[in-house]
């Protein structure tokens, strides 16, 4: 059952162009995961060491390929995080250069408005 949600999940992120980096993984693991039942179930009639040595390999795949997943979702972002706390940080001076730069530009007078406080205009 879990495999033909991570099948199914994995064809709905391939739709998109930056979804295939998450689901192609997300197919492969899925269809692992399909295949170890199979191989369970051929190996309680065969008793086949074969059989069993396949459903674990599949089952083996399902993990490592959803545990990179997992690892990488969790560090992406702190990833991200990291790099705009850097950024905000060494661009902290150029954001002081630029509000010094907002000072020095001529205000605009409130006395010169030709509009009185009714929106009605003034004369000159």
């Amino acid at each position: 059952m879990h495999g033909w949600l991570y099948v199914v999940g994995g064809v709905l992120y391939c739709l998109s162009i930056v979804g295939v980096i998450i689901g192609l993984p997300l197919l492969i693991a899925g269809s692992s995961l399909l295949k170890a039942p199979e191989s369970l179930s051929l190996f309680a009639k065969s008793n086949s060491i074969d059989d069993l040595q396949a459903a674990i390999k599949g089952q083996r795949q399902f993990f490592q390929i959803t545990g990179w997943i997992f690892i990488i979702c969790f560090a992406l972002p702190v990833l991200l995080f990291i790099s705009m706390l850097f950024a905000v940080i060494f661009n902290a001076d150029m954001l002081d250069q630029v509000s010094e730069w907002g000072k020095r530009l001529p205000q605009p007078s409130l006395q010169s408005a030709p509009y009185d406080d009714f929106g009605e205009g003034k004369e000159i």
